[in-house]
């Protein structure tokens, strides 16, 4: 079975605790970083930028989905299928980072860094595992890489306008279905949070406010903000309550920590059903 859930769970763990501190996205990232450097000329016109741009997303979703058939292809024929299936779906995911940047919270910072690191764990919980375990559920390594790729240009774009337009349309596209479980899956999280409030997280995920649009799973991240009482920078205004914290420290991101672990927790719960059921 291609897209065992049991492969999930055996990648979970694996990349959280040892590829997680590996570095090969990252050079990956780095690659196309200076690719993007090369290619974003401003004498060379918007329109001009936007194919380009669109050329590149389209290379990065082949050169994924090819490498993650590839990677398919060699645990069909393996002896032990599940762990080389396992490995590669861990290849994927992203919830090291996330983990760390919580960590990393000891160390406080102004209110405005506690805000970005506050919004990325939020993000991390969709991009770094929901996204990445949807696509591997609904299209095995082939979908999961190519997620993967799209999701490592669109982070190496950063905040360029022309160029990164596709691949930021394409990633927010990608991202409608898993931002929708995670924040489905905050609002049950936030019973467990200390002083979280699951109406207001349920709140802000059936109307996250204009300033999610645009915001990588801004509707998750307006829900984990809903659910702490707390505000962060959105497109164009703040996400969450309105009377919501601005000042944030790092008992805020060690909550959003929690808030997010929990949620993964409970789709953790998931997927050993589907694993029971599917035995």
């Amino acid at each position: 079975m291609p897209f065992d859930p049991l492969a999930l769970l055996l990648a979970i763990p694996l990349e959280l605790l040892v590829l997680g501190a590996l570095g090969p996205r990252r050079a990956i990232q780095a690659r196309f970083a200076r690719l993007f450097d090369r290619l974003d000329k401003a004498e060379r016109g918007r329109r001009t930028l936007q194919i380009r741009g669109a050329i590149l997303v389209l290379a990065a979703l082949i050169a994924g989905a090819a490498a993650g058939l590839a990677l398919q292809t060699i645990a069909e024929r393996s002896a032990f299928p599940l762990a080389v299936t396992g490995v590669a779906a861990a290849l994927t995911l992203r919830s090291g980072a996330t983990a760390r940047a919580v960590f990393a919270a000891a160390v406080d910072g102004d209110f405005q860094s506690n805000r970005q690191r506050v919004a990325f764990v939020a993000r991390g919980l969709v991009d770094g595992l929901i996204a990445p375990a949807l696509y591997f559920l609904a299209g095995g390594l082939t979908a999961a890489m190519a997620y993967r790729a799209t999701s490592l240009l669109t982070d190496a774009a950063g905040d360029r306008l022309s160029i990164a337009l596709a691949a930021r349309r394409l990633r927010a596209f990608l991202l409608l279905v898993p931002g929708l479980l995670g924040a489905a899956l905050v609002v049950v999280a936030a019973v467990f949070v200390p002083r979280g409030n699951p109406l207001d997280a349920l709140r802000h995920a059936v109307a996250p406010g204009r300033a999610a649009r645009g915001v990588p799973a801004g509707r998750t991240v307006a829900t984990a903000t809903g659910a702490l009482g707390i505000v962060v920078e959105g497109n164009g205004g703040w996400l969450g309550p309105v009377n919501g914290r601005a000042r944030l420290d790092v008992t805020d991101i060690i909550r959003t920590g929690i808030l997010c672990g929990a949620a993964a927790a409970v789709a953790l719960a998931a997927l050993i059903v589907l694993a029971v059921i599917g035995l």
